[in-house]
């Protein structure tokens, strides 16, 4: 399109952007060695002339190498596509500069042309240093910059010097650029740094709605006025999101999220005791969300009744009641820019609370299938068995020692035997 240089002047504006949250994801391609959409999204690309290449990680098949003349992937049209904001994010190396009209290199496009509705995209030009359309390519001073329009959008006076921005791009060096949009500010960020700010002419501006499709480094629709604007470098990671990062979230867009060091373990403790849980991990700035699953699963803790340190990486519970035996806790964590863990549960079990180890009196065998014999120096003169609840599941009075007792038909678990009436021991049924 010829008239290119007026449209840029009165229907668009730009920016750039980059993030890692799943929230707000319309697609990721992650460009290992298909150009599938990885997010879930279904959002496949089919991609055309393409060579495989070494990613920002430096494993071969990990990236995409761009021809500069017909390499492209193109994602056919979705509803999830027409969107009133967007955070466009790519990882991406240059290897040269497309010389053709207006000088445009496209990265992510979606739209026909530049007086249609639902249009945006990220590229890089000299248009924000002031170069024309119409003259040479100035490649030294090359700059990322993201538009969006609508075919009833007039952005009259809008200004695209605040894009001529330093440093200028170099070839062969990796960026990582997000450009967000939320219908009235555009930013533009460059490996996590703020380079330009931009409000538009028209707060509250539509980008509209359309039918067409999308496309990573080749300008589809544009091809066909002779001008495709071709990527030549390499695409490591595209992502497209229906909302603006935060600028917390772009700070972080590279940042390896981290992982559980330390999980919760199981804890035994007596009737009005305490047990401590407690969590760590290599997840920066995390905050933390313990649960609990009494049986009906998991929801989410306060601090109230046994429960303090729900929100800490120590969970503390205090008078455990028997009711409690066998509830189990985990706990939830994350930061502020999407990173996200849940560890593995532990559970509460309730222990015995003997007076002293009495050797005088035995249990056994333990655990116990058919029969559990009872030994006491002194005489067995009772015995009362309960379950976890404190349901008594038997008694009865004997003077013979040891005394051997039928459980053959008790339900597996654990159980305490009390013994005349002073000593508590458990034992397993299995």
């Amino acid at each position: 399109m010829k008239e290119k240089l007026l449209t840029l002047i009165l229907l668009c504006v730009a920016v750039a952007l980059n993030a890692q949250t799943r929230l707000g994801l319309i697609a990721h391609w992650d460009m290992n060695g298909t150009t599938n959409d990885v997010s879930g999204g279904g959002h496949n690309g089919s991609g055309n002339n393409l060579t495989a290449a070494v990613g920002q990680d430096g494993v071969l098949g990990h990236a995409w190498a761009f021809n500069g003349v017909n390499s492209s992937i193109t994602i056919p049209y979705s509803p999830a596509l027409n969107v009133t904001a967007y955070s466009i994010v790519a990882t991406v190396m240059v290897k040269g500069f497309y010389s053709g009209f207006c000088h445009e290199n496209m990265i992510f496009g979606r739209g026909t042309t530049l007086v249609s509705d639902g249009i945006y995209f990220l590229n890089f030009d000299d248009f924000p240093y002031g170069n024309s359309c119409s003259g040479a390519p100035d490649t030294a001073f090359e700059t990322f910059v993201s538009l969006a329009c609508s075919a009833s959008t007039s952005l009259a006076g809008a200004s695209f010097t605040p894009f001529n921005y330093t440093p200028y791009i170099l070839e062969n060096q990796w960026y990582t650029v997000v450009a967000t949009f939320n219908d009235t500010v555009f930013n533009l960020f460059v490996n996590g740094v703020l380079r330009s700010s931009v409000t538009s002419p028209t707060p509250g501006m539509p980008i509209g709605t359309s039918t067409d499709s999308a496309s990573i480094g080749y300008d589809i629709y544009e091809a066909a006025a002779g001008d495709s604007y071709a990527f030549n470098g390499v695409i490591d990671d595209i992502r497209l999101y229906n909302r603006p990062l935060t600028d917390s979230e772009v700070a972080h867009i590279n940042d390896t999220c981290g992982s559980v060091t330390l999980q919760p373990v199981n804890k035994t403790v007596v009737a009005g005791g305490t047990a401590t849980y407690t969590v760590n991990s290599t997840i920066s700035g995390a905050t933390y969300q313990w649960q609990q699953n009494s049986g009906t699963g998991y929801l989410n803790l306060s601090n109230a009744g046994p429960y303090s340190g729900v929100t800490t990486n120590t969970l503390t519970v205090t008078g455990v009641t028997p009711a409690m035996s066998n509830y189990l806790y985990r706990c939830l964590l994350s930061n502020s820019w999407g990173c996200a863990d849940t560890t593995s549960s532990a559970a509460l079990a309730l222990g015995v609370n003997s007076v002293v180890d009495n050797e005088n009196i035995s249990v056994y065998p333990n655990p116990a299938c058919t029969q559990l014999a009872i030994f006491a120096v002194n005489g067995v003169t009772s015995i009362v068995i309960s379950d976890l609840t404190g349901k008594v599941v038997y008694s009865g009075g004997y003077s013979s020692k040891p005394v051997v007792i039928n459980i053959a038909d008790l339900p597996n678990g654990m159980y305490f035997v009390k013994i005349n009436s002073t000593e508590t021991r458990k034992f397993i049924k299995q």
